[in-house]
């Protein structure tokens, strides 16, 4: 009887291991889907991968809820980045779970060619930080938010915040 006790346990601990494999997995392919849709000018493939009314804090602008994340696909500057050729690359994300909430922190990259048939250039370099809320089966972003990496405490601590309180937990 012990070992049957000991089975079904271990089976429970297998079957959360496993959720919470699936849930990194599917949070780092949502992540690493964001750069080739957006260049892709998917505008409701987009919205879709936040919740209704997740915000995304670009640093040079902000958007709110689906309807304003199409309209960052849509908008003025986005068009012009396309039309000039651009690739927006997510970093390998470092992924926190709790429950039905999780945060990652990764780089992100935005190359633009300057001119036609030149390299491409890197024009940003940003700390990101993603918040994560699963409804029903699916995870999405429920906001984002982008600091550049410009020598300043700002966008370090994006990743400092993260690793800090990791740390701490770790110690005690």
């Amino acid at each position: 009887m012990m070992e049957s006790t000991t089975q079904i346990q271990e089976f429970g601990d297998l079957k959360r291991r496993l959720a919470e494999l699936e849930s990194r997995i599917e949070i780092a392919n949502r992540m690493a889907s964001y750069g080739p849709i957006v260049d892709a000018n998917l505008p409701e493939a987009t919205a879709e991968l936040w919740t209704e009314d997740g915000t995304y804090d670009a640093e040079i602008d902000k958007f709110e809820g689906r309807q304003g994340l199409m309209g960052m696909v849509t908008g003025e500057l986005h068009q012009k980045l396309l039309a000039g050729g651009v690739g927006h690359f997510i970093g390998v994300p470092y992924i926190e779970l709790r429950g039905d909430h999780a945060t990652a922190v990764t780089h992100a990259l935005l190359l633009v060619q300057r001119r036609e048939g030149e390299d491409f250039k890197v024009w940003r370099v940003t700390a990101t930080r993603w918040e994560w809320q699963k409804v029903g089966n699916t995870w999405h972003i429920l906001s984002r938010v982008n600091r550049k990496l410009d020598g300043g405490d700002t966008a370090r601590s994006i990743f400092r915040d993260v690793f800090e309180k990791k740390i701490l937990e770790s110690s005690l």
